[in-house]
């Protein structure tokens, strides 16, 4: 598969391939298969079975068709997600690595973005009216099962960005107090916390992300306490003296304006000298990040936000009274950057 891969990446800068045809149907399709694989849980199916299984011994595990289950596999090992041997199926490194393996699995997100999936059936409306067709943020519908789901999403997430941003967020000296906005989870601040001796990390969050945050904590324990709070990121007292305020992936969900009024806010939390620390994924910071950004930034307008210019956002901070603005963005395998906006 990897010497495929390459010929067909040196085919499509040479253009001697129906480049459009392979982003469209090729790559849906390629995308629908391990979606699907993952929701159906073909892949722990197969992990439980190391000598491999037929399509008939899957389909009778999951309960599905045996037609659909031959078809639904044979694709996945045509795009390198799974092995065949005579027949039988077995996981390949991808999905061992990214989705089985507890220190990388992005399992979760996955399961997200199936829900992406169908809400981008209404990008074109979106496009053509400039509007959302959803506010992801406040909707009413979210069940405790999706809150649940986004929530173990974002500790997925967090488990590729954690290593980065640790390495260059940097604290007030003798920080104490931090409030992570829209954190749910509270994985960034527990993680501060353990660099930072006497630092208490409190997150703000919509009811039902809290909800899922504390059931998760009982579930799975945890030795480091975090306060968790319930409030609207966009309406909610911040409260004051805070050394560090914390944003991940919170950004790109709101529009220019709820922006613009959030740091305001933030900046009036903050005591002199303390840091704003945003970590979401901005466009004009490197051409292989423009990239990536671009596409994040269709699927956030679908529901009211988009991905920024960094100097965009360097220009909302200032606005909002932040002296000292600094970006570091993350390595080239992860198209996330740091921002660090100082009182």
């Amino acid at each position: 598969m990897g010497a495929m891969n390459l010929l067909v990446h040196l085919a499509r800068l040479l253009n001697v391939v129906p480049v459009p045809l392979l982003d469209t149907q090729s790559q849906m399709l390629r995308a629908r298969a391990v979606i699907e694989a993952n929701r159906l849980g073909v892949f722990e199916t197969l992990a439980a079975a190391p000598q491999g299984l037929t399509a008939d011994e899957v389909a009778h595990e999951l309960n599905i068709s045996p037609a659909g289950s031959l078809v639904l596999l044979t694709a996945l090992a045509g795009v390198g997600y799974l092995r065949q041997r005579r027949g039988r199926f077995v996981n390949g490194r991808w999905v061992k690595h990214w989705l089985l393996n507890p220190r990388y699995s992005l399992k979760n997100f996955l399961l997200v973005q199936s829900h992406s999936w169908q809400r981008l059936n209404d990008l074109g409306a979106v496009i053509e009216s400039g509007r959302p067709v959803r506010d992801y943020y406040h909707d009413p519908a979210i069940t405790p099962a999706e809150s649940e789901t986004f929530s173990e999403a974002m500790r997925d997430l967090s488990r590729l960005l954690l290593p980065e941003f640790l390495k260059r967020a940097r604290l007030p000296a003798g920080a104490r107090r931090l409030l992570d906005i829209g954190g749910g989870h509270g994985d960034y601040g527990r993680a501060l916390a353990r660099r930072h001796p006497g630092l208490a990390p409190t997150v703000l969050d919509l009811e039902h992300q809290i909800r899922a945050a504390q059931r998760a904590v009982e579930a799975k324990g945890d030795p480091l306490d975090v306060e968790f709070r319930v409030g609207d990121a966009l309406t909610a007292d911040l409260g004051t003296d805070w050394d560090v305020l914390l944003m991940v992936n919170l950004v790109h969900i709101f529009s220019p304006d709820q922006n613009g009024a959030l740091f305001r806010r933030a900046r009036e939390a903050l005591r002199p000298g303390g840091v704003l620390l945003i970590v979401d994924q901005l466009l004009g910071v490197s051409r292989t990040r423009d990239g990536v950004a671009a596409l994040i930034s269709l699927n956030m307008f679908s529901i009211g936000g988009r991905c920024y210019r960094w100097q965009e956002l360097e220009r909302l901070l200032r606005e909002a009274g932040f002296r000292h603005v600094r970006l570091k963005p993350f390595s080239v395998t992860v198209a996330s950057s740091l921002v660090e906006a100082w009182t």
